[in-house]
């Protein structure tokens, strides 16, 4: 890796550091750099650069590619491709759901077919998920037996979208492609999540996030919608997001695709009454504010 710094990119470090398996940091006069090897289409790298760019001259602090000797941004070699990240903001100062909320909003558009992209890509994964599964069958007993069940609040989910009215002038905003961990500036700011989607995008995946780490932060969300941070619509898709088990099934993929331990599933099937309550605790909140859809199975649980 210092060669392909220092043949590439004129940088010496004294060191390098393995971070992850795909990423590479090193210091110069106290500047970070992170070394990314990347696998995903150039037109997406060419976007996450043209945001970070832009969110750059606003002065927020993200993390911003740096070019080659070439001129490039993308450096091929030995047929693997990588991206080198400045780091403007290395602090890891715990972000909440008002600093993610304000972030998204730093990038807005129009929205065009977003929700009929998001049930399509719903039912792919669920029809893929369907597929490994069976012919999986027997290798993953404990996956075998919760399945259905995920499977089934994944359909609720997908009906629940289709089901939402249309609004005029929907917008999507800055976002990020999962996340999964406890949320710091780093992550926020890591131009190789960026996305543009709903707004409940990002909001969803903290309120999941912080669920799987027992933590209820339906307060935090409750002021942001007395707040008039979203619009019916958006909390409808929110809500549409909260029933589908994307969590559940991040999981069985890295078991099934990756050879992780199945053990690692057992909490997330031993918490579904845990996390059905605080559906119908959501719910009955959002209620309080909009026309929010009905959902069925939670009428006998309420």
């Amino acid at each position: 890796m210092k060669k392909i710094i220092n043949n590439y990119y004129n940088l010496y470090p004294d060191k390098i550091y393995k971070k992850e398996k795909n990423i590479t940091y090193f210091f110069i006069n106290n500047n970070k750099f992170n070394l990314v090897e990347i696998d995903r289409k150039k037109e997406d790298i060419e976007e996450q650069i043209k945001i970070s760019n832009t969110l750059y001259y606003k002065n927020i602090k993200v993390n911003t590619f740096i070019k080659n000797k070439k001129n490039n941004f993308i450096t091929t070699i030995n047929n693997k491709n990588y991206i080198l990240l400045k780091i403007n903001e290395y602090e890891e100062t715990e972000v909440q759901l008002r600093d993610i909320i304000n972030f998204d909003k730093s990038i807005v558009q129009k929205s065009g077919n977003m929700r009929e992209n998001m049930i399509n890509n719903w039912k792919l994964r669920v029809d893929l998920i369907e597929k490994q599964v069976i012919e999986y069958n027997k290798e993953f007993p404990i996956i075998k037996k919760s399945i259905n069940y995920f499977l089934g609040l994944a359909e609720n989910a997908i009906s629940y979208a289709n089901n939402i009215k249309n609004e005029k002038n929907e917008k999507i905003v800055l976002s990020h492609t999962r996340l999964r961990k406890k949320l710091n500036v780093q992550t926020i700011y890591n131009p190789l999540l960026f996305i543009m989607d709903y707004n409940s995008r990002d909001v969803s995946s903290y309120l999941k996030m912080n669920y799987v780490n027992e933590t209820n932060i339906l307060d935090e969300l409750e002021e942001a919608i007395f707040n008039k941070e979203f619009t019916a619509f958006e909390i409808n898709i929110l809500y549409s997001r909260m029933l589908y088990p994307d969590y559940y099934f991040d999981e069985i993929e890295e078991i099934i695709y990756h050879r992780k331990n199945e053990e690692k599933i057992r909490k997330i099937i031993r918490n579904i009454k845990k996390y059905e309550k605080m559906l119908i605790e959501l719910h009955i909140m959002l209620k309080k504010y909009i026309n929010i859809e009905p959902v069925e199975w939670m009428d006998d649980k309420k």
